[in-house]
């Protein structure tokens, strides 16, 4: 069973009404874009409010001096309420605020939807080289175990073992 928490919304969160953000901004679904709807500055009505984090590349958006993530600013935006846990990008692309690019996920999901390590060297997620069997292994892992799915002869009989497994464990959040 996955373990649940109850749901953190931050002071920052609890100060932003929802009909000050719809006053402020616009939310287009079909792009995942801001657009401002006063002129503040040397803001402009009608441009595109935030900007792309440099450290973890998420849309990083302004209002009223806090900062805010899109993904979560758009969860709000379109159904008026802070979402109870993380959001999720189905595509793992942290920019991509699109609403049918947005859905909401235990950290556990989350976790599942990631891709392949840096360090992977056979190119496939759970996938490993035993240098002592001349096989590929494959595991995969789900709410804190590990599921060893043997050594095989062929990469490609490997991925379709982790890929078998991952999609009966992990369901939509099954990423290969």
């Amino acid at each position: 069973m996955t373990k649940s928490r109850k749901p953190r919304i931050s002071r920052k969160e609890k100060r932003l009404s929802h009909a000050r953000l719809l006053e402020l901004l616009t939310y287009v679904p079909e792009t995942g874009l801001f657009i401002r709807n006063t002129t503040q500055g040397r803001y402009k009505r009608g441009d595109v409010h935030g900007n792309i984090g440099a450290t973890l590349g998420y849309w990083e958006i302004m209002v009223d001096g806090d900062r805010f993530y899109g993904h979560r600013l758009a969860w709000f935006y379109m159904t008026g309420e802070w979402p109870p846990v993380t959001v999720d990008h189905e595509n793992t692309i942290r920019s991509d605020n699109r609403w049918e690019n947005l859905r909401l996920a235990t950290k556990g999901q989350q976790m599942m939807n990631r891709g392949k390590t840096k360090n992977n060297k056979s190119g496939a997620k759970g996938i490993s080289w035993d240098d002592k069997n001349q096989k590929w292994c494959a595991e995969v892992r789900f709410e804190y175990r590990r599921y060893w799915l043997g050594r095989f002869d062929e990469l490609d009989q490997a991925v379709g073992a982790a890929d078998a497994k991952r999609a009966e464990l992990h369901g939509e959040f099954a990423r290969s």
